[in-house]
Parts: C-alpha cells; sequence; structure tokens
C-alpha cells in the first residue's frame, strides 16, 4: 500500500485528487496539508511514501518544502504540482 500526503492551498485541488486516489485499490491518502509548513510536520507523523506537492503556495513554497521533506524523508517519492 502507498501512504500519500497531498500538499495544495487550494481546497477543490486536495478534494479531487482525494477523490481521485481514493478510488486506487493500491493507495492509500493519509493527509492533507494546506502549506509547506503543515506538510513538514505532518510527514514526520504520518510517514507518506508519496507527496503530490503544490509549487506555488504562501508561506513556505513547495521548492523549500521539498527540501525540508527531503531532509526528513529522503525515501519518500515528491511529484510536484504547477499550473505553469
Amino acid at each position: 500500500m502507498i501512504r500519500l500526503l497531498i500538499v495544495d492551498d487550494q481546497a477543490t485541488v486536495r478534494q479531487g485528487l482525494h477523490m481521485l486516489f481514493a478510488t486506487t485499490p493500491d493507495i492509500s491518502v493519509v493527509g492533507e496539508a494546506v502549506c509547506g509548513e503543515s506538510a513538514v510536520d505532518l510527514a514526520a507523523l504520518l510517514y507518506p511514501d508519496v507527496v503530490l506537492m503544490d509549487v506555488e503556495m504562501p508561506g513556505m513554497d513547495g521548492i523549500a518544502t521539498t527540501r525540508a521533506f527531503h531532509r526528513l524523508r529522503p525515501q519518500a517519492g515528491i511529484i510536484v504540482l504547477s499550473i505553469h
């Protein structure tokens, strides 16, 4: 089972991704974060295998969050999302 964390400041994006992956038998959405700071906090608690990371977020952006997350969970995969 792949443990997935969704990180995006837009609620509709998080909800849509959550609904999409909720129907996938080998993926479990273990959490959602609205900003980079909460994503790093959740990584320490939830041990996700994969993170879907928005690039553009207020506060700690996706690039800085990816760096911090990688230091905490270097074995986890990070997929960066962008509308650009």
